[in-house]
């Protein structure tokens, strides 16, 4: 229930605030990222990488939130996959 309470406060920011950057829309709905991340050879990620990951992440959620309500408003709830057809 959190995690879809999560993407559909992220979408709606969304629909408010177009103009900001996947990343900045991260921010601004407080998705937590691990701080100390670190990259595949075990260093700690630049700010760059941090918002390159932040926008994967937002946009991964986004993307789920639209299949779910898709999928609601067909009666199938809560599904998170793709209308097939």
């Amino acid at each position: 229930k959190e995690t879809v309470v999560k993407m559909l406060d992220l979408y709606e920011l969304r629909q408010r605030k177009p103009d900001l950057t996947l990343w900045q829309l991260g921010e601004a709905a407080g998705i937590d990222m691990d701080l100390m991340a670190r990259n595949t050879d075990g260093e700690i990620m630049t700010l760059q990488q941090e918002r390159i990951r932040m926008g994967i992440t937002v946009s991964r959620y986004l993307n789920q939130a639209r299949n779910l309500i898709w999928n609601a408003t067909e009666g199938d709830f809560p599904n998170l996959r793709p209308l097939e057809g």
